[in-house]
């Protein structure tokens, strides 16, 4: 069993995170952002990263180009960011807040209003036949 080991690679997938135009596939599409980072290893233990890769990878035709690290922390706080606005939104296990309030989805908002004007429809041709 080897002691110490190197090309150790370790993955990290981000999800889309950039949308632009491909210059292989030239498809429009959401860019994925993956670190690699490749580490040597003590007894088949990944102990010190020697080398961090920033890349972002056409979905297509998984051609790749690497970024600076500037850019790939730019773009995970953008994806955070973005996670959080849709967990704010709408989240299945917390529809009712701390307060009694409802959260509710857009969808939903728009039914409500519907049926609060068909509701007054009905009550307008109530009170004429009356």
């Amino acid at each position: 069993m080897p002691v110490f080991g190197w090309n150790y690679r370790k993955e990290q997938n981000f999800g889309p995170a950039k949308r632009e135009k491909c210059s292989f596939c030239n498809n429009e599409v959401a860019f994925l952002l993956r670190k690699i980072s490749t580490c040597v290893t003590l007894f088949s233990f990944p102990i010190i990263p020697y080398r961090i890769d920033y890349i972002l990878i056409c979905p297509i035709c998984n051609k790749q180009h690497e970024i600076d690290s500037w850019e790939f922390y730019e773009l995970v706080a953008c994806i955070r960011n973005k996670n959080e606005d849709e967990d704010q939104l709408v989240s299945s296990e917390r529809y009712i807040t701390e307060n009694g309030a409802i959260y509710r989805t857009e969808t939903q908002i728009n039914f409500i209003k519907q049926m609060k004007e068909i509701e007054m429809e009905r009550e307008k041709r109530n009170n004429k036949s009356d």
